[in-house]
């Protein structure tokens, strides 16, 4: 059997073609909840997958209620500008089983609107009553995502990323867990659609205390908020991330050399007359 080098050739760029586009590794989605719940408060619903609880009061924190509560409106986790507006729920034990071990990596994303006014607003890590991380706007001036890391309750470090004001953004989250220690590396899309780039340097990094009893999540802000599709997995994949670089538009171009490789090298061979 002959090969062709053209062939060959085409089989080659396919192959790297079929590299380039594929997504990263999808492993495990640990927990999820896109908040598909009617019009009303927030706490005591208990929807998506792999959590602990119903939102509400949890890990020795309780949940603000009446005017305050934090609310549901088109499928949308919100906030109004009552006050102060908190709402928790238990982590599950796929979750739990990973940040108790102080090894491993984990990856969360959520998309978030922040309106001009509002002093602070986001997601925080909790150990019981304490911050361990806290991701989102913190401050009234402020016009860019935060990123804290705490130590019980002793704030170790803020890192800054790009503007979230005003427009519905993908947060993504890796959590590197260290033993006593983790890290937070954290990017932004540029609205709530399509794949997040997590392949090159993180918009903010940042270090907490220990992390190996973190129970509870904890949705708060004190003014105009609102969050959506939150996710919590061990890969980038899970949550809307990826760590190979998006494509460029160039691949499209190799795709349409190793179509037109692929063609040539299966051309007809003339039979050679007697």
């Amino acid at each position: 059997m002959k090969f062709s080098p053209i062939g060959t050739v085409g089989l080659l760029a396919s192959c790297l073609l079929a590299g380039v586009l594929t997504p990263s590794a999808r492993a495990t989605l640990l927990a999820q909840d896109d908040f598909t719940y009617a019009d009303g408060i927030l706490a005591g619903n208990n929807g998506g997958l792999g959590w602990g609880g119903a939102w509400g009061n949890a890990g020795g924190n309780v949940a603000t209620t009446g005017a305050a509560a934090v609310s549901v409106t088109g499928n949308q986790a919100v906030w109004g500008t009552s006050g102060n507006d908190f709402v928790y729920r238990s982590l599950g034990p796929d979750v739990t089983g990973i940040l108790s071990s102080g090894t491993g990596t984990l990856w969360m994303s959520f998309d978030a609107l922040v309106n001009n006014g509002v002093v602070f607003a986001g997601i925080s890590l909790m150990t019981g009553t304490a911050e361990t991380a806290y991701l989102g706007k913190n401050g009234l001036t402020s016009t860019v995502w935060s990123i804290v890391g705490y130590n019980n309750p002793a704030k170790l470090a803020t890192a800054t990323t790009t503007s979230i004001q005003d427009l519905l953004r993908k947060g993504v989250v890796r959590i590197t867990l260290n033993g006593t220690s983790a890290t937070y590396d954290v990017w932004i899309g540029n609205d709530a659609t399509g794949i997040v780039d997590a392949s090159g340097t993180p918009f903010a990094t940042t270090t907490s205390g220990d992390p190996k009893s973190i129970a509870t999540l904890r949705l708060a802000g004190s003014g105009t908020f609102a969050m959506d599709n939150l996710a919590i997995g061990t890969t980038a994949g899970d949550v809307g991330a990826s760590v190979t670089p998006i494509p460029e538009p160039s691949v499209a171009l190799l795709g349409g050399l190793a179509l037109g490789f692929h063609l040539l090298g299966r051309r007809p061979r003339r039979t050679q007359g007697c």
